[in-house]
């Protein structure tokens, strides 16, 4: 009886809640725009918003997307539970500001390579999901600068430095997914319902601000390409960067020459933030010298202030700053998302115990729709397969992980209330990990 059991399952249709019981309905009135930000809009600016990291770390506000978080809702302790719409009241909060007064800062990172770059920058910025795969962050605003010059494929010297002018901090009440997800914004749940993932990244980018900081970044990257290999060009390469840097904020003469070690070399300079932008490339002539430049630093760091301060960056280097995917509680939805921050549309999640031992996988059923139905194989089954029997599943939601309920018997459809086991036989309910399941987006197979 058992086997025939689980021969049955490979057929299940996995059928979360109702519509209500997913995310609550939500009306958007039709002439409602998606909320994004521009530079100082709001006494709270960004915060609360979206971003992009798959082109910046929060330092460029042109990558700032539309709101996720309702800060009316968060100060006032109105929160929502995303799957039942069942309303909660928590203490009422207040958002965190602190003024800064021109506190100045240096924040550097090197690499042999974008990618070696950009993980020196990444700080405490979640870049990987459950399965540990690492994604590729903060680099397609440094290659689209620098591709416009050279070829950065064949540079091997790459400096970063953002020197920082602070006037305020921003910092949610809670930075956490665990607390923030209850006060996440009306047009975010409606779109949650209605978009696929990649449309939730295009619109509210990869990671959730809980945490920025305000007013003027003077961004100079630098790149180049050593002429021999050695073990001293990375500190070599990053001492010369900074006697250019010194000499700008100086404004002093320079040493043309300082570059003599290296070929292609060039350095980007733009500022955010202040009232006098400054936006200029530097260039290493065919004699190995540095080209004259004019840039007055004194000027555009004296005209940042809190009337003209931008987005420049996270607030304490500390706080986690999550995926976007961590604040949404239904499973395929999240998944959704998740798919589309790997870049996969493998349709293809793993069903495990806590333990993360797998046991199978949880397919979507492409005929439908995918927010609500999905086929559980074991491991073995192939992936093409089709099915043309189902049965309705709901889950429940038990802490991190879930229980897999049948409310309906699978050849007799009459009500059972029973839940699949780690065994696969369907069974009483019973308060054991034994009916627990972890789903995450599979990165196995199917790529």
């Amino acid at each position: 009886m058992k086997k025939n059991i689980i021969l049955i399952v490979i057929t299940i249709l996995f059928l979360s809640c109702s519509d209500n019981e997913i995310i609550p309905e939500v009306i958007i009135p039709e002439q409602s725009t998606p909320t994004t930000r521009s530079v100082g809009d709001g006494k709270y600016d960004a915060l609360g918003f979206g971003y992009n990291c798959f082109y910046s770390n929060f330092s460029n506000p042109l990558y700032a997307k539309a709101q996720v978080i309702d800060l009316q809702k968060l100060e006032a302790g109105i929160g929502t539970d995303q799957l039942t719409g069942k309303k909660f009241i928590f203490n009422p909060s207040k958002i965190i500001e602190a003024q800064l007064h021109g506190l100045t800062e240096s924040r550097t990172a090197y690499g042999t390579s974008i990618e070696k770059l950009t993980e020196d920058m990444r700080f405490y910025i979640h870049t990987s999901l459950d399965q540990k795969k690492i994604i590729k962050l903060f680099s397609l605003d440094i290659e689209s600068t620098i591709t416009n010059s050279s070829n950065y494929q064949e540079l091997n010297s790459f400096y970063k430095v953002d020197a920082l002018k602070a006037t305020r901090r921003l910092t949610l009440p809670y930075t956490n997914p665990a607390q923030l997800k209850y006060f996440l914004t009306d047009e975010f749940l409606f779109d949650l319902k209605n978009l696929s993932g990649k449309d939730i990244v295009n619109k509210y980018g990869t990671h959730v601000m809980t945490d920025i900081l305000l007013g003027g970044n003077f961004s100079a990257l630098y790149t180049g390409k050593y002429k021999s290999s050695g073990s001293t060009s990375g500190k070599e390469f990053k001492t010369s960067a900074s006697f250019l840097m010194s000499s700008i904020k100086g404004e002093t003469k320079f040493d043309k020459t300082t570059f003599k070690s290296f070929t292609n070399v060039n350095v980007y300079i733009k500022t955010q933030g202040g009232r006098n932008a400054v936006s200029t490339i530097i260039n290493q002539t065919g004699d190995g010298t540095l080209g004259n430049f004019s840039i007055d630093y004194n000027s555009w760091i004296n005209s940042v202030d809190i009337n003209s301060e931008s987005l420049i960056g996270i607030g304490n280097p500390d706080t986690e700053i999550y995926f976007i995917s961590s604040f949404i509680e239904h499973p395929f939805i999240r998944m959704g998302i998740e798919e589309a921050l790997l870049s996969k549309e493998s349709g293809c999640f793993t069903l495990s115990k806590p333990n993360n031992k797998e046991e199978c996988y949880l397919c979507k059923r492409m005929d439908q729709d995918y927010k609500k139905y999905g086929l559980i194989v074991p491991k073995e089954y192939p992936s093409g397969a089709t099915v043309q029997t189902s049965v309705a599943m709901q889950y429940e939601k038990a802490g991190k992980h879930f229980r897999l309920k049948y409310p309906y018997g699978i050849i007799d459809p009459q009500p059972i209330n029973k839940y699949l086991s780690s065994s696969f036989d369907l069974v009483p309910f019973q308060n054991s990990d034994t009916q627990l399941w972890n789903i995450y987006v599979n990165d196995k197979n199917n790529s």
